[in-house]
């Protein structure tokens, strides 16, 4: 992929390398507490303080899995329940709950900050 249509970054380090291969009018989707500077915003650029969420959760290994929600919320990309059910299938045992729990905080997220 040479100039992705999104970019998911979830660090400065990842952002500063690759944010010039998105494409102009392509969704950028950052973690607003650890990409610094913030992005410009626009209308294709939200940011989500997932690593906070994820923490204030009690687990902050759940981060990547609150990320999934707010880009399923952003992207507009598949059901929300379409993606509840791939987080619940590709999750360990046992976790499934913890995950969901995640991945709506994610969704809220999104939903909260710039609308549904």
């Amino acid at each position: 992929i040479r100039q992705p249509d999104i970019f998911v970054v979830m660090s400065g380090e990842g952002y500063e390398q690759h944010f010039h291969e998105l494409k102009d009018d392509g969704l950028l989707i950052y973690e607003k507490d650890l990409v610094t500077p913030q992005p410009r915003p626009g209308p294709r650029a939200f940011g989500v303080g997932s690593t906070r969420i994820a923490e204030e959760r009690g687990r902050s290994i759940v981060q990547n899995i609150v990320m999934v929600g707010f880009f399923a919320a952003a992207a507009h990309l598949v059901s929300r329940q379409a993606m509840r059910d791939a987080v619940k299938g590709a999750v360990p045992a046992g976790t499934e709950e913890l995950n969901l729990g995640a991945f709506d905080a994610g969704w809220a997220a999104f939903e909260t900050d710039y609308g549904s």
